[in-house]
């Protein structure tokens, strides 16, 4: 065994507290063991992805293929099917790298997929023979987040999606 050891002063000039005992010091726990997951948490899950699944299928059954939903009442609202999202025009391969390209000399930050699908909303608002200015406004809020993005570089984009080639009615 050890000899005692002498009290040693501390930062403040009182003495620390020495442990002579093999162990923790007292009033110490271990930490609580981790939480297991387990399989019920992905049953649960899967479960819940199913019913979801579920019951977007039974919605799809009420929606007829003109982009109208039957309600009840006998009242209809149009909503877009993906048939209705697959008549925006979509830029070829080589019409998408130019219009990257394009972009990217606007703003670095706009070299981007999702930009791509910015433009083909923005060709709606053209092709709906939406005013000039309301185009460029709704062009200017699709494509700023991303990057800061003006009127002046809205505009250019714009001038893009028309001399692309692609924005066409289908």
């Amino acid at each position: 065994m050890h000899p005692p050891q002498q009290p040693q002063q501390g930062p403040y000039g009182q003495p620390t507290q020495q442990y002579t005992q093999q162990g923790p010091p007292p009033g110490w726990h271990p930490p609580p063991p981790p939480k297991k997951s387990g399989k019920g948490a992905a049953i649960a899950i899967v479960i819940g992805l199913i019913a979801v699944l579920a019951a977007l299928g039974g919605l799809l059954k009420f929606i007829e293929g003109s982009g109208e939903v039957k309600l009840a009442g006998g009242d209809e609202q149009a909503v877009a099917t993906p048939a209705a999202a697959s008549k925006i025009p979509k830029p070829d391969a080589q019409q998408t790298e130019d219009l990257l390209y394009e972009l990217r000399q606007i703003d670095p930050e706009l070299d981007r997929a999702r930009s791509i699908d910015r433009a083909r909303n923005s060709c709606v608002d053209i092709l709906q023979g939406k005013s000039r200015s309301q185009t460029i406004e709704n062009t200017r809020l699709r494509f700023d987040g991303v990057a800061e993005i003006d009127t002046g570089e809205a505009r250019a984009i714009v001038k893009l999606i028309e001399n692309g080639g692609w924005c066409k009615p289908a």
